[in-house]
């Protein structure tokens, strides 16, 4: 659900910066985020989590409504902001304090500190969908420490490998074969990186799912290859194209025309 690495390198270095930081750029962060990432990004992770579920726990329940487009809105807000703003403290105090973390030791942290919230998104998401038929004893997720360790991990492992499998696809395809200069804007940039995000999390779809069933039903539970299963599985995948262009491309833009807007006046 999340795609770190873009403020892996963000840096507060004086107090100066931290207002004008906090103030006009988190300004601007939260506007953004609501038209890019509320608008495009949470119905699509609602639609991908639902195809992730559906052939164990909603195809064969009749739903007469969907439920809002903003479930879970309030959520991905605290992830998004949480996230962001731990990782830009921690490399900061990384700076001041010449620690020299590498920014992958500051991405995990900030997803055993946000764990809680996309679990609790996930299993809203799922629940708002009528989830946990006929396997209530099972939800919601594990009851033991073993079982949330494994839980942790596996979420955990699925953002470093996204994160990495992201920045080889860039460094190594996209960057050399796409038909335009990749260099030639941000704005290019930003479309080159969410088209490696995207894919990234087409591969990785399998792992997504495997973290999100934890989440809902506990360490023991993975879920069944079958071919509807499979079939579901990746119809929910390719929503993460759309996914990563609303992470990367659309919340950039609509960032940069607010900061050239607040600039302006």
């Amino acid at each position: 659900m999340s795609a770190h690495g873009q403020e892996s390198s963000v840096i507060i270095e004086s107090a100066s910066q931290s207002k004008a930081y906090i103030g006009v750029h988190a300004a601007s962060g939260i506007l953004s985020f609501l038209v890019a990432k509320g608008i495009l990004l949470v119905p699509m992770q609602n639609m991908k989590t639902r195809e992730q579920f559906s052939a164990q726990l909603i195809s064969d329940r009749h739903i007469a409504l969907p439920p809002p487009w903003f479930l879970g809105l309030g959520e991905e807000l605290c992830i998004q902001f949480s996230g962001f703003f731990l990782r830009v403290g921690l490399n900061s105090l990384s700076a001041k304090w010449n620690l020299q973390i590498p920014s992958v030791a500051t991405s995990m942290l900030s997803d055993v500190i946000t764990y809680p919230l996309v679990a609790k998104r996930v299993r809203s998401v799922v629940n708002g969908y009528g989830g946990c038929i006929g396997v209530q004893s099972a939800c919601p997720g594990g009851d033991t420490w073993a079982n949330w360790l494994i839980s942790v991990g596996t979420f955990v492992l699925y953002g470093v490998v996204e994160e990495s499998l992201s920045s080889v696809i860039f460094d190594n395809l996209l960057s050399k074969y796409l038909p335009f200069d990749t260099a030639s804007s941000l704005y290019a940039e930003r479309l080159a990186q969410s088209l490696s995000l995207g894919l990234a999390k087409l591969v990785l779809t399998p792992l997504e799912a495997l973290y999100k069933h934890q989440m809902y039903f506990g360490s023991g539970h993975v879920p069944h290859t079958k071919r509807e299963n499979l079939r579901s599985l990746y119809k929910g995948a390719l929503l993460g194209f759309g996914e990563s262009l609303s992470l990367i491309y659309f919340k950039y833009a609509v960032y940069k025309s607010l900061s050239e807007l607040g600039s302006s006046k």
